[in-house]
């Protein structure tokens, strides 16, 4: 050991590629609480050369040059469901014969056998698990030395599956070999706001709802675990496309004219002619939400609150949808939903970092940062 060895503060980086632009947070952990320190984001913005496939690569020259300049201890990637084909299965694993102690070493082996069982050898797949159930219930891997091997019928391994397309997974396995000596980890974005949401904001039950620019995520959040993912190709884009049909012009001059109607940026008469092209929209939107829902009914009684965060969430058109007593009425015996708009700031008790964490579109942002510094592993 030397006595004139230099600390140098270990950096976190977190990475949010979204439908139009990909935002980074470098920061480090406080001693004293929860809230990191020493924050920088940036956002960088996609041109529609850029984007899907293509996102990697842009990726590769984001990380880079983070790092030449910072001593990062890890970078978190969060992978949205418009980039892979996203599903949550569940793994069975029969164990009758199990004689040997179960610990979370053989969990994960379990795991990784099952991973190889479900995956196609063709594709790239990410896989990420969530939650463990034996003979029907949750269990916290710590204590799984404290089950009696032979009373255990079976083990359940709940798991985010996301499948890349052959070109967005050859770029997926690139990066991964140009950064082969870095801590990288790319993870499920659904998964993660699950998972904060429980932890952080205290969710037990609810549907959460991600309006992006060109996907609606949904996840399903039953006693505080995901116990499903479901999502639809509508977004905020579709509002801006509609605009474009209607009055003409460009793309970013379409999704400025959605962005000050949204946020109330407008005269009353311009909202006004505006207010019925949204409206056609938000029913299309409302019409995937309901059919999206069927794939949630099985599971357990839905939830009466719903939270939705993302860039689309300003637009009233699709609150108001939400708001409709016909959502539920083939799901459930609720009249009507409780909406909840997430803002960032409430992933960290409110506090919006210095204003470097807004509202609604800076939530999975917040919760990547969140998940960075507290994320215990389930195994």
């Amino acid at each position: 050991m030397s006595f004139f060895s230099r600390y140098t503060t270990q950096k976190y980086i977190v990475i949010n590629p979204r439908s139009h632009s990909i935002k980074t947070a470098i920061f480090e952990k406080s001693t004293t609480g929860v809230v990191p320190v020493n924050i920088q984001t940036t956002t960088t913005k996609l041109t529609q050369a850029s984007r899907d496939s293509q996102m990697f690569g842009s990726l590769h020259e984001l990380i880079t040059p983070l790092l030449k300049e910072k001593t990062a201890k890890k970078i978190v990637i969060g992978v949205a469901s418009n980039i892979a084909e996203t599903s949550l299965q569940e793994w069975k694993i029969d164990s009758l014969h199990l004689r040997e102690s179960l610990t979370a070493a053989r969990i994960q082996e379990y795991f990784q056998q099952s991973f190889n069982e479900h995956r196609d050898g063709n594709h790239a797949f990410l896989g990420y698990p969530v939650s463990i159930d034996i003979n029907g219930y949750a269990v916290n891997a710590n204590s799984l030395g404290s089950h009696d091997a032979s009373t255990i019928k079976e083990i359940t391994l709940r798991t985010v599956m996301m499948r890349f397309s052959d070109e967005t997974g050859a770029a997926f396995r690139d990066l991964r070999k140009v950064f082969s000596g870095i801590s990288i980890e790319f993870i499920p974005l659904p998964a993660v706001v699950a998972e904060v949401m429980s932890t952080s904001c205290g969710i037990s039950d609810g549907i959460l709802i991600d309006v992006g620019g060109s996907h609606t995520a949904m996840m399903f959040i039953h006693q505080k675990t995901l116990k499903q993912v479901a999502s639809f190709s509508l977004g905020a884009d579709r509002f801006s496309h509609r605009i474009i049909k209607t009055r003409g012009g460009k793309f970013v001059e379409a999704q400025d004219l959605a962005r000050q109607y949204s946020q109330g940026l407008m005269s009353k008469e311009e909202q006004e002619k505006l207010s019925h092209v949204f409206s056609e929209e938000a029913a299309l939107w409302k019409k995937a939400f309901i059919h999206a829902l069927e794939i949630f009914y099985p599971i357990a009684p839905l939830p009466r609150d719903i939270y939705i965060y993302g860039g689309g969430s300003y637009i009233p058109e699709v609150r108001s949808a939400l708001w409709t007593s016909d959502v539920l009425k083939s799901f459930s015996s609720y009249e009507s939903l409780n909406i909840h708009i997430i803002q960032a700031p409430q992933i960290f008790n409110n506090d919006p970092l210095q204003g470097l964490i807004k509202g609604p579109e800076d939530v999975s942002l917040a919760s990547l940062m969140y998940y960075s510094l507290n994320h215990v592993p389930l195994f």
